[in-house]
């Protein structure tokens, strides 16, 4: 009966951990990344924020506007200061053949300092690029779903 005990134990570790798997250092990266141009946002560093970008990033903002370049990507940022953004992955997928990765989520816009619901929030994606080691996004697509108060009444962007 002494040795059922310790093999019925790892038996239930076992099945507890069955079917989890651990991500891969290019998951982790850009995860890691990801935390890092969050915190780079809150901290309003639209220099670090824009660090994370191609050169000539595609973006499409949660309510439409279409956009083309870091220059004027770090701008929305700069124009929309009343307003911190936070981007929570919930899937990364890296291809096994490119060096390419999708990753996949749910976004928050909070009015600066505000606790509470978000003033606007939904989902988005970006691809990921990896360049000379370095995990950069080439595209995003935020789509906005939800709103509280003043943010309700922005317009759509259909341009």
């Amino acid at each position: 009966m002494r040795t059922a005990l310790p093999c019925l134990t790892a038996f239930c570790l076992l099945l507890t951990g069955a079917g989890k798997r651990l991500p891969s250092p290019d998951e982790t990266a850009i995860r890691n990344a990801r935390d890092q141009q969050n915190a780079a946002i809150a901290a309003r560093d639209l220099d670090r924020v824009a660090s994370f970008w191609f050169d000539d990033i595609h973006v499409t903002a949660g309510l439409g506007l279409a956009f083309h370049g870091r220059d004027f990507y770090r701008q929305a940022f700069v124009l929309d200061s009343a307003i911190t953004y936070r981007r929570d992955p919930e899937s990364i997928v890296v291809s096994s053949h490119w060096p390419l990765a999708v990753e996949s989520g749910t976004w928050t816009g909070r009015w600066h300092g505000a606790a509470g619901a978000p003033a606007i929030s939904g989902r988005y994606s970006a691809q990921w690029v990896k360049i000379q080691g370095n995990w950069l996004i080439r595209s995003e697509l935020f789509v906005a779903l939800d709103c509280a108060g003043r943010a309700c009444i922005w317009p759509v962007r259909a341009e």
